[in-house]
């Protein structure tokens, strides 16, 4: 791919998710939707094509000397962080489906939720070195948990406020349902375990974010120890 595209400065493809038991596989099908992952195509899967990001993807050495090298000041987000300094530069990154890489996915749901509160928290320490939102996708889980945490106020103020607070969490769960149908799981526990996945990656991932808003914004501080550990 490097070869036949000269502007590429990152190559890469799609995530083949590789289960250890019946957690891990339902977790990998909400992590290959884009409901569960929005437009992360490198999990989602589509055609080849420019994107964003990609997950281990092979670098020209030219990036490195105009771009730098992996900030080791980063417990998470190393990889999303290069690849933004990487377009940033310059370069182009192509996603390609026939380069496939084997990801082994998380056999719980709360090694889940510790994996992506830490992407959320990191993703804001990342932000503020850029001083910029490096995608767009990043703040629909932070929006949500909020709107989650605070909406149910809005039945103080007026009744028809709350009763749309209750449709738009009705439509949250009626697009979870759906595509959890569209999945064809082959239980109704295998369903309620989709939801859950869906909705655990959703919050836990905006809650790490707004925490990392706290932490790093309003506080002014660098990351936690505890946020250096990994969740395997």
């Amino acid at each position: 791919v490097l070869q036949e595209h000269p502007e590429v400065g990152c190559a890469g493809g799609i995530i083949r998710n590789v289960h250890e038991n019946e957690w891990s596989e339902i977790i990998s099908l909400a992590m290959s939707s884009v409901f569960g992952v929005g437009n992360a195509h490198f999990r989602t899967g589509g055609k080849s094509g420019y994107v964003d990001t990609v997950a281990f993807g092979a670098y020209r050495k030219e990036v490195f000397e105009r771009c730098g090298f992996f900030d080791e000041e980063l417990a998470r987000n190393q990889d999303d962080e290069f690849n933004y300094r990487v377009v940033q530069g310059g370069f182009k990154i192509y996603l390609d489906p026939a380069i496939l890489s084997d990801y082994y996915v998380r056999g719980s749901i709360s090694k889940l939720y510790k994996q992506y509160d830490q992407y959320g928290y990191w993703k804001v320490f990342v932000n503020k070195k850029h001083h910029a939102v490096t995608s767009l996708r990043q703040l629909a889980p932070p929006l949500w948990v909020l709107f989650l945490l605070t909406g149910w106020t809005s039945v103080l103020m007026h009744p028809l406020l709350g009763w749309l607070y209750l449709f738009v969490v009705s439509m949250y769960v009626g697009l979870a349902c759906y595509t959890a149908a569209r999945m064809r799981m082959k239980s109704l526990s295998a369903f309620g375990k989709l939801l859950q996945t869906f909705m655990v990656l959703h919050f836990s991932y905006g809650l790490g974010y707004l925490r990392g808003i706290i932490h790093f914004y309003l506080l002014g501080r660098k990351p936690s120890t505890h946020s250096e550990r990994l969740t395997r």
